[in-house]
This record gives structure tokens, sequence and C-alpha cells, in this order.
């Protein structure tokens, strides 16, 4: 049963604390019931006291024997009235706001949980290994993080409610066999055949639709998100009613079965109120079959009555909330599986080891702050990804001294930007040594990360200020203002920054809209070094900029040598030609090293991409001259 599978998952998940907790509010929510039990009682013990016999003049009922003890004798019909009325309200306003508190204090409980478990996830994400985020993307994480805490929550209030709802059918079904056992064997032969035929109905039925409806959502969302990423291909395309025609299709099949989902949440009331009307028929049928007047049965069909009541609209809340378990259990199961891949220390006796790239982490050498003095060394790298045929880097050797410009250049896919990734110690090498100094990176991967500034190939900007995108990451108010216009300086960007309305205030928009692609990039460069970092990291800086810009930040990126130890890879001729050293990789291989000039007059392949990206210069040099008028 999913309740049975979310309750056991939840408790593997509970320190004995917490257990104790849980223990005591659900404790807190069967009380609930308990006390729906004693206000039926009591309600009708009021009731029943109003009556008074003619010759004792005593009253029936437990609240006219409270009042009767209280007052030491007879109680006057209106003083009954009065303050068993008093007793009566009391005690319902009392067990409502009992009812109120537990469940509140158990979602809140579910909530904490909820909110512990989604934080503990995120966190594993942020400590997860690289390679995760190079096979799934940077979205993927915040997507299912979010699908985990949409899921627990409903999945937890869905188990609150039937934790509440059953200990009130639990009570009420114990009072009414006390009443009457074969009279309320019949109710819940009548309920429990209702009740089961609904849910054995309603749950394969509801499974279908749901999984039909996200199936439709689905669509629905990528033609919408597709038609409106590819603005300019669509209306360039003509192709407008295509995607109105799938959209419109999509979301009125959505439609269609959110409306068949809604009317088949009634259904439960329905059934439940068409056994209500028959239980009803029956306890008079089966009371006349009894031999019994109608006026000695009057109470006890009066209690009935309202006990069913109460019943139906309870039923008809554990129906759903049932159905509701049954449909969310895969989602349930699948963000289980996250919390033992990136959180398992949440789960007691599971053994999973966490994935956590600061698990070789170890104090530095005595003497050794973490800045890089001297040099970065490569000693013959070797690195493949899982599940991939042969190395992306293969025995790569070389040193970055400090203060030099170092460039890498190649082919597509001999394994440059991997090779990157390795220096910066997101990803660990098969084999081979990455040495800061004379210390392993990898077992300092925090002070070594605070050594570098990188710049990646997509231009990152929050919707936010200036000051937030160069600070990034530092809480506004420890953002120190002169190292963000040294970093601005730097990075040739202080002059439009300055021009800016607001300057350091001024708002980028959406992910910095409202700057050309070369300011942008400049504010990029900018976040990099506001650290002041001994090593800036540029992987392909300049790659999606025009010529103009790509200039204007070359110009900003070559600013930088004497200044930073600087090591890049670009294809941009601008960027490599006054490197200290380029590095030529072609299939994971540096197979040759040395000065511009010395790559151009030695390296047969640096030399055809040096003249293949000099004739499409040239080219695009001669279209623009035509155009001229």
């Amino acid at each position: 049963m999913p309740f049975v599978v979310i309750i056991r998952t939840l408790w593997r998940m509970l320190d004995s604390r917490r257990r104790v907790l849980f223990v005591l509010l659900s404790g807190l929510l069967i009380a609930s019931g308990s006390l729906e039990m004693l206000g039926m009682i009591v309600l009708f013990g009021y009731v029943s006291g109003l009556h008074q016999d003619a010759v004792t003049g005593q009253r029936s009922g437990p609240i006219a024997r409270l009042l009767e003890r209280v007052v030491s004798g007879t109680i006057p019909q209106m003083d009954f009235v009065v303050w068993g009325g008093v007793v009566v309200i009391g005690f319902m306003f009392l067990k409502n706001l009992e009812s109120t508190a537990a469940r509140f204090a158990l979602n809140r409980f579910f909530m904490k949980f909820n909110q512990r478990v989604s934080s503990d996830l995120y966190r594993g994400y942020m400590l997860a290994p690289y390679e995760l985020f190079s096979r799934d993307g940077v979205r993927q994480p915040a997507t299912r993080i979010g699908k985990l805490f949409k899921t627990y929550g409903a999945c937890f209030n869905a188990t609150t409610l039937l934790i509440a709802d059953s200990s009130i059918l639990l009570m009420v079904l114990a009072l009414l066999i006390y009443i009457d056992p074969r009279l309320t064997g019949l109710a819940a032969l009548i309920f429990a055949g209702v009740g089961l035929g609904v849910y054995a109905s309603l749950h394969g039925m509801q499974t279908r639709m749901a999984e039909q409806e996200n199936a439709a959502t689905g669509r629905m969302n990528r033609f919408l998100n597709h038609g409106m990423e590819g603005i300019v291909d669509v209306r360039m395309r003509g192709s407008r009613s295509y995607f109105f025609k799938n959209y419109a299709s999509a979301l009125g099949r959505s439609a269609v079965l959110q409306r068949r989902r809604d009317a088949l949440k009634r259904l439960p009331r329905s059934a439940n109120e068409l056994a209500l009307s028959s239980m009803i028929v029956g306890a008079v049928l089966y009371v006349t079959l009894e031999g019994h007047s109608v006026d000695e049965a009057l109470p006890t069909l009066g209690v009935f009555g309202f006990a069913a009541l109460r019943m139906s609209g309870v039923l008809s809340r554990v129906n759903v909330a049932a159905q509701a378990l049954k449909v969310r259990l895969p989602q349930f199961l699948a963000a289980q599986e996250l919390v033992m891949e990136f959180a398992p220390h949440l789960i007691a006796g599971y053994t999973g080891d966490r994935k956590d790239y600061l698990s070789e982490e170890v104090p530095l050498p005595p003497g050794v702050d973490g800045r890089m003095k001297e040099r970065l060394d490569l000693r013959d790298v070797t690195f493949a990804y899982p599940g991939k045929r042969g190395p992306v880097v293969s025995e790569v050797s070389f040193t970055v001294q400090r203060g030099q410009f170092i460039s890498i250049c190649g082919p597509s896919g001999s394994g440059k930007s991997t090779l990157l990734l390795l220096a910066m110690g997101l990803m660990k090498p098969n084999s081979g040594q990455i040495l800061c100094d004379d210390w392993s990176i990898f077992g300092h991967i925090q002070p070594w990360h605070r050594n570098i500034g990188y710049v990646g190939q997509n231009i990152f900007l929050i919707d936010g200020t200036v000051r937030e995108n160069v600070a990034f990451g530092t809480d506004q108010e420890s953002v120190d203002d002169e190292k963000v216009w040294r970093a601005l300086r730097i990075a040739a960007a202080e002059e439009f920054v300055r021009e800016l309305p607001g300057q350091l205030d001024a708002d980028l928009g959406e992910s910095g809209r409202s700057l050309s692609g070369g300011q942008r990039q400049r504010i990029v460069i900018a976040r990099a070094l506001y650290d002041d970092p001994e090593l800036i990291i540029l992987d392909e800086a300049t790659a999606a900029l025009d010529n103009v810009t790509e200039r204007e930040v070359t110009e900003a990126i070559v600013g930088l040598a004497g200044q930073k130890t600087v090591l890049c890879v670009a294809h941009r001729l601008g960027t490599i030609r006054k490197s200290d050293c380029i590095l030529y990789m072609k299939k994971g291989q540096v197979i040759a090293r040395g000065t511009y000039d010395e790559l151009l007059a030695t390296c047969s392949d640096f030399s055809k991409m040096v003249h293949a990206a000099s004739d499409g210069a040239k080219k695009k040099g001669k279209g623009k001259g035509k155009g001229k008028p």
C-alpha cells in the first residue's frame, strides 16, 4: 500500500528524536478521533437529558448525571438547557481546537522535514562531482529538487489526512459497535462495500488519466516553449499554424482530462451519500424487523444517522487521499532514489557513499597558505568520461609558470575544455598528477579554487545589479565596492559602467539584456577578477562575439598578461597571438607547443588553422565591402 511505503520510508529517514516526535504527533491525531467519539456521546447525551422522568425527576444521559453531581440534586429544565448547552459548546470548542492544533503540528513537522530533505538534496547536488552537471546539464538538478519538494508535500499532506481521518473512523466505529454491534456490522458492510468498490474502480482509471495528462501537459509545454524560443525561425518559415495547431490540440486534451479527473473526484462523495441513505433506510428496516418501536429506537437511530453523516465526509477524504498517494507513489519513489544518491545520510541503515567532491580534502602542508607561488604542473594527465570509449585527454604534461599567458587551441573535440576542467580540479584524472607548486590540488581543492577566476563559453549573468553580478555569491552587506571597481577597471568595463544610470546599482535586466555582448562578457571577466585570483582560466571566452566586440574583449584579456597568470582555450587569432606559449591539441594529446611564430613554422595543423581563420576573416571583410554604397 502507498501509505505503508511512505510511512516506512519516512521512519527510515527520521532520527530517534524525530521518531518520538512523529509518534507523539500521530498520537495527538488519534486522540482527535477519540474526542470525535466523545463529542457524539456529549451531543446525544445532551439531547437525551432534555427528557425528564415524570415520577423521579431524573434525567438520562452523561451530561445530566455530571450536572446533577455538581448541584447534588435534580436540575430544572431551563438550567439544564443553559448549562448543558455550555458543556456541549465548550467541549466541541476544545475538541476542534485540539484537532486543529494536532493537524497543524503534524503538518508543520512534515513541512520542516520536507524542507530539510530538499535543503540537503540541494547541498548534495552542490557537492556532487562535476561530471554530473556535464552529463545532465545545470538545470536538471533545480527541476528535480522542485519536483521532490512538491511530491513530498503532496504525499505528506495526504498522509496527515489518512492518519487523522482513519482514527476518526475507527473511534466512531468503536462507539457504534458498543451501542449496537449488529446494526454497526450492517452499516460497515454497506460503507466498506461502497468504499472498496469506488477505490477499486477509480484507482486504475485515475492512474491512467494522470499519465495521459502528464503526457498532454509535456506536449503542450514543448510546443509552447519551442514556439517562443524559436520565434524568429517560426516567423521566417511561416510555421505559426503548426505550433498553434499542436499547442491547441495538446491544451484541449489536457483540459478534457482535467475535467474528467475533477468529475471522478466527486464520485466518492456521491457514492458515500448513496451509502448513507442506504444505511439509514437499512437501520430503520432493521429496527422494525426487531420489533422495536420507533420512539424507543429513535436515540439509537439518531446516533447512527449523525455518525453516518460524519463518516460520509471522512470516507470521501480518505478515498481522495488514498487515490492521491496511489498516483504520487511512482514520483515519491523516484524522489527517494535521488535522496539515496545525493543525500544518503538522511536514510538510516543505507550504506551508499555520498558523492562529494570534497571527500579527499585534507589540511594544507605546514607553511603553505594555498596561493599559487610559482607554477601549475600537469604531469601525464589522462581522463576518460564514464561509459565513453577511449580517453578524452591522454598523457598530457605541461607547466604554467606564474605570470605566463598560455593558450590552448586545436580542432573541436580535441579535449581542450576537458583539460581546463581538469586543471581547475572540477574533474579528477584517471591517472597522472595536477600540482600547484608542490602540493596536489585534489587534496586541497577549496584553497586551489580560491586561486582561480573562470570565464566560460556561455555568458552567465543574474537578474540584478552590476554589483551583484561582479560580486556574485557574496552577501551584499559584505561587498567591497573598491574591489568591484578594481575588477571592472582591469576588465576594461569601468568606463561604460560609469555611464550607466546608478553605476554599480544599475539593474542589468534579465540575463544582462540591457548590455551589449561585449559589455556582458567584460562584466563576467570582472566577476572572475573580483577576489583577486592568481590564475584566470578562459574557455572560448570570445567565441560567441562579433568581430568588433571580440576585439574589445580580447584587448581586455590580453591586458591581463603580466598582471595575472592566464590559461585560455581559444580559436580567435587575436586572443592567442600574444601568448607566451601555445599548446596545440589533437585527439586528446598535445602534439605541439611554442610561441605563435614557432608553431606557425613547425606545426602544419596549426598553420592550416591560422590560414583558414585568416581566409575566413578576409571573406567577411570582402562581403562587408560589397554591401557598401
